[in-house]
């Protein structure tokens, strides 16, 4: 920056010249505030100066916005030149004025002496342009040279055109006189305005641009303006009305000057139409930007490079539970104190958006919200940086998502595991109902489950078990038996359908006087809300399952769908229970008949059988149809016999009591053994036996099991095949495994049926197997040697059903 040249600033002739121009200066025809003012405007500065430089101190003869003047002209006079300072650093003075950069050029007299400086200002640092001091210059071009006095009583500011000195400037210009017409109007003004000057000047200001001052008519306003001694110019923004009548918005510079021929209000008009059309535009992206966040479900939050919330969307607000009408800028102060991480520690808000202005992106965190009276939520966080042009952090959005649906399904998922478990390792529902309880509250975050289970010899709902939160005392709940239709449990009882109570206090199913006190009772321990949910073992409501809150619930169809799968389990649990009471029960029943057909059946049986062959044997001459009845009798009881041996044979295999021997069997050898063994049945019944065995099959096994196995096959092929027909054995080692395929030429239904005993899927046959009591057996004994047994039945052709056995070449574990 260019220093003070003493010998400049006292040149005499210079310093009698600055003296004249002061003396001139208020009877020039523009204001030189008004003039400083322009010059800041036009360049975009905060503060505009005009000084007259004397030999030692400087003459403010007007300022714009300045607090405190700073010598700047001193610098200008002393370059003789403009003079530029982009940042004056630590100069003291400057600071104490406000001031950190400057741009001055010199104000000269007829002889282009320097006599003052006109010189813009700012309070930050700036580089200015080449352009910019080129405007400057200019503008003091409107005052050079500055008119002194040549001598003494001449007429001053002689040959001044004012009139080209206004229409020179850009900005409007008007004057109005006391009276409230206006006397001066630039071309600026006409073409902002529509009047011509000549048009205009003389007539009063309120009928034409300017009927109302604010809330006052333009009279009352003048009137107090020139009432008062002249002082800095006034800033103000109104509204001025076009010759054509719309109304046109602008900034007014109002200044009172005196002079010879009396005072003026002068004014400089800034049209403010584009700031005022791009301020109405920003209003309306503003406005639909937050009708479109409002409009999301998802929390939108917005900072600021400070660490201010300046955005936050009605989700937000209502995720953290906060008052729609609460301000952005309030918003972290209001949360904080609802705000955890999942292990309960408190967080504050704004502890991911810092992360996010330090350039960080935040994902996927999560944090839990609570606060007084509503169920916990739980939230899943999303943010990162804003960046400027420079890749700096200017800002930073976060995405607030509500994920406690999903959190309270996945907890549901591993209550319903556990449940299972439960249930798995449980004798009976009393028995799992504590730990299931348990388990239910903890995934609801509930302080109280209830079980009732329907007594059937009462009709009523009894209560098999209940759980509550440590902190929670229901001594004063009673746990006496429910009605049908009683109460809110009494009512999922009879309709068979869930039941939800927002306000235990306010439900009308709790009307009557009992359901009322059990509501007191279940609200003094601290109960609000309530879920029940019917248990239902597939034909009739077995139970109810209850669920109590302490707070409100915004999720009650997940909650109810959630509650009713575990529902649904103790059902299933339920149901399971009573059909294995009554396969047990079948199962005894079955066993008990089995022994008394072997006991009471097979001692007559052979009594009958020893008295025939008595009769048969005894040498004397009998009648041929005596004889034909006993051997009928001797058949019928050998038949009646072997199946009550079947019978009690199969009981026994079944229920383990007899034990297999176990050794290395060729198998060959005992189905060749069985095929011999049926040939007078098979002679009998008029059929033939076909066997292709595979030599040397062997397997581990129970030899005489083995023979008994194929025997039956075969028995029961010839029983279901015709008069005439044919029966294939084969036997062959296939994929590892022995294979023995049995196929008659009759048909056999292809159904495991005729695998049970006592079936009627196959009716026909010879000795047991029109009971089916020898596929039974086959069946028991191909499983006790961990075989499989299977039935087909050709559709396509003659060869009619085959029955094939497979069993394991090697041994697999024990088979006793």
């Amino acid at each position: 920056m260019t220093s003070v040249d003493d010998l400049i600033l006292r040149d005499p002739v210079r310093v009698a010249a600055v003296a004249r121009a002061r003396r001139l200066a208020p009877a020039l025809p523009m204001p030189l505030d008004a003039l400083a003012g322009l010059a800041a405007r036009l360049l975009g500065a905060p503060m505009g100066l005009v000084t007259f430089v004397g030999a030692d101190e400087e003459h403010v003869a007007g300022a714009y916005r300045l607090p405190s003047p700073y010598p700047a002209g001193r610098y200008v006079v002393s370059a003789d030149g403009p003079v530029s300072a982009p940042d004056l650093g630590d100069d003291p003075l400057a600071a104490q004025c406000g001031v950190r950069s400057y741009l001055g050029v010199p104000l000269r007299d007829g002889e282009h002496r320097a006599v003052g400086a006109l010189a813009v200002l700012d309070g930050a640092p700036r580089d200015w342009t080449a352009q910019q001091q080129a405007t400057l210059a200019e503008i003091a071009h409107l005052l050079n040279p500055v008119p002194v006095d040549t001598a003494p009583g001449s007429e001053r500011v002689a040959g001044l055109d004012s009139a080209a000195l206004l229409d020179s400037v850009q900005e409007a210009f008007v004057a109005v006189g006391p009276d409230g017409s206006v006397a001066a109007w630039n071309r600026a003004a006409e073409e902002l305005l529509g009047w011509p000057a000549a048009e205009i000047c003389g007539r009063s200001l309120a009928a034409t641009v300017l009927p109302h001052w604010g809330e006052h008519a333009v009279g009352e306003a003048l009137d107090r303006l020139f009432a008062t001694p002249a002082g800095p110019p006034l800033e103000r923004a109104a509204t001025v009305r076009h010759r054509d009548g719309h109304e046109v918005p602008v900034r007014l510079s109002l200044s009172l000057l005196r002079g010879a021929r009396g005072a003026l209000a002068c004014a400089f008009v800034t049209d403010r139409s584009g700031e005022v059309s791009a301020a109405g535009d920003a209003e309306r992206e503003r406005g639909f930007a937050e009708a479109l966040l409002d409009s999301l479900q998802v929390g939108v939050l917005a900072w600021d490079a400070c660490g201010q919330v300046v955005r936050c969307n009605r989700a937000a607000r209502e995720l953290f539970g906060l008052p729609s009408g609460l301000p952005a800028t309030g918003f972290l102060q209001e949360a904080q104190s609802r705000l955890y991480h999942p292990d309960g520690t408190p967080v504050a808000p704004g502890d991911f958006g810092r992360r996010a202005l330090s350039g960080t992106e935040v994902r996927d965190v999560e944090l839990v919200v609570g606060y007084p009276g509503t169920p916990v939520r739980y939230l899943s966080v999303n943010a990162q940086p804003l960046r400027g042009s420079d890749g700096r952090p200017v800002g930073a959005v976060a995405a607030v998502c509500d994920v406690t649906q999903q959190r309270r399904t996945e907890r549901f998922r591993a209550c319903e595991l556990d449940v299972a478990r439960t249930l798995a390792g449980a004798a009976d529902l009393t028995e799992a109902a504590p730990a299931l309880l348990a388990a239910v509250a903890d995934a609801l975050g509930w302080p109280m489950t209830e079980l009732r289970l329907v007594d059937g010899v009462s009709d009523s709902l009894r209560l098999t078990a209940r759980h509550t939160a440590p902190d929670v005392d229901a001594s004063a709940i009673t746990d006496g038996p429910l009605r049908r239709g009683e109460g809110v449990t009494g009512t999922v009882w009879a309709t068979g359908l869930p039941v939800w109570v927002p306000d235990l206090r306010r439900s009308p199913m709790l009307a009557d006087p009992p359901a009322r006190a059990r509501a007191e009772a279940y609200r003094d321990a601290g109960v609000r809300a309530m879920l029940g949910v019917p248990i239902d073992d597939g034909t009739t409501v077995v139970g109810v399952l209850s669920g109590f809150a302490d707070t409100s619930e915004h999720d009650q169809p997940l909650i109810t769908g959630l509650l009713a799968g575990v529902a649904g389990q103790l059902g299933l649990f339920l149901a399971r229970q009573r059909a294995d009471a009554l396969g047990g029960e079948l199962a005894r029943t079955r066993d008990d008949f089995v022994a008394l057909v072997g006991h009471d059946m097979r001692t007559p049986l052979t009594t009958v059988a020893a008295y025939t062959q008595l009769l048969l044997d005894d040498p004397a001459p009998r009648p041929s149809m005596d004889l034909e009845l006993l051997h009928g009798i001797e058949r019928n009881s050998t038949r009646l016999r072997a199946l009550v041996d079947g019978l009690l044979d199969l009981a026994a295999l079944e229920a383990g009591h007899l034990s297999l021997s176990t050794q290395d069997v060729d198998l060959t050898a005992a189905v060749a053994t069985a095929r011999d063994g049926c040939a007078d049945v098979a002679e009998a019944a008029g059929v033939t036996v076909r066997a292709e065995l595979a030599a040397d099959v062997r397997v581990p096994g129970d030899a005489g099991r083995l023979r008994q196995l194929a025997a039956r096959l075969i028995t029961h092929a010839i029983g279901y095949s015709p008069y005439g027909g044919e029966v294939r054995v084969e036997l062959s080692v296939t994929d590892g495994a022995a294979q023995l395929a049995v196929t008659g030429t009759g048909t056999l239904s292809g159904s495991d049926e005729v695998f049970q005993r006592f079936s009627s899927a196959n009716t026909t046959g010879v000795g047991d197997t029109a009971t089916g009591v020898g596929l039974a057996v086959a069946r028991i004994i191909t499983e006790r040697h961990r075989g499989t047994i299977g039935i087909a039945e050709h559709h396509h052709s003659a060869t009619g059903t085959t029955v094939t056995v497979r069993l394991p070449m090697h041994a697999i574990g024990s088979t006793a």
